[in-house]
């Protein structure tokens, strides 16, 4: 599961406050609200048979969604366990047989030994044995393919039931019940509002500046006088919203980097898509 990255078009506010010297000891940016996104897609293709969830309401990680038409998977179950246990009777008849041939092969083996019989007696025992064993290595290797099939037929049969795997809230439904889906195809997206962050963007003369794990605060003008607080959690190693590779000293100063600054948003006040100011403290 990966962040859902949209790359709005930030405008970039910079304000410095100075304290006891002319070196800017804050810088004042402006970004977006986002947090992680889910699609969550079945596994299998099928007909829906039912959504336990609606738009905004809240799940559980392990939560049962949506279920799919259980019908053709308990068959193909069935189907590949009655050849599985039909296979497994057939192999036990086989090395039931080829013990008793055995002991027979051992028997005119050691008569052949002690010349009691001929070598076309033994070799027509010692192909009996023979053909037997490449039948049962046959039949355990058939035996291999549909216990594999009977696996795949199992996990599909639970694949039915689309999990939830994260705690969240759902923020699009994209089918309806009895709706024909494909494997792969997104039927959900859950977002995890509980940790919430802000993208934003430094200009590159202030990357040396700051650092991971550094403080920030975040204020919305949904909350006027409310201070949140962030930390840096995400730094890009390469600049961004750049044309072309200026290399003039003036245009140096217009380069930038993300930035992702997590937010402690404690009764989740901040919602995706909000515009919020951020204040991040600069290194000297």
């Amino acid at each position: 599961m990966k962040d859902r990255i949209c790359y709005n078009l930030i405008i970039l506010l910079f304000t410095f406050i100075s304290c006891g010297g002319s070196q800017e000891k804050f810088l004042k940016l402006s970004g977006t609200v986002e947090i992680t996104e889910v699609n969550i897609a079945s596994e299998i293709p099928g007909r829906i048979e039912k959504i336990n969830v609606d738009e905004g309401e809240r799940v559980r990680k392990g939560d049962v969604l949506i279920i799919i038409e259980k019908d053709k998977y308990k068959l193909q179950l069935a189907q590949a366990e009655g050849q599985m246990q039909s296979l497994e009777k057939n192999l036990e008849a086989l090395q039931l047989n080829y013990s008793n041939i055995n002991k027979n092969y051992e028997r005119v083996k050691k008569l052949k030994e002690d010349s009691a019989i001929d070598e076309a007696q033994f070799d027509l025992v010692k192909t009996q044995r023979d053909a037997l064993l490449k039948q049962i290595e046959a039949t355990r290797s058939q035996l291999s393919s549909l216990r594999a099939a009977y696996e795949l037929a199992r996990n599909q049969l639970e694949d039915t039931e689309i999990s939830s795997p994260i705690d969240g809230v759902v923020l699009h439904k994209l089918v309806e019940m009895g709706e024909v889906v494909g494997a792969g195809v997104p039927l959900l997206t859950v977002g995890d509002i509980a940790r919430p962050w802000v993208r934003t963007y430094i200009p590159e003369k202030y990357i040396g500046r700051v650092k991971l794990g550094s403080s920030a605060s975040i204020y919305s003008d949904s909350f006027p006088g409310k201070e949140f607080h962030g930390r840096i959690i995400y730094i890009s190693q390469k600049e961004e919203f750049t044309p072309k590779n200026l290399v003039t000293e003036e245009e140096r100063t217009k380069m930038v980097y993300g930035i992702k600054i997590s937010i402690e948003n404690q009764g989740e006040e901040l919602k995706p898509g909000q515009y919020v100011d951020v204040r991040i403290g600069l290194n000297e």
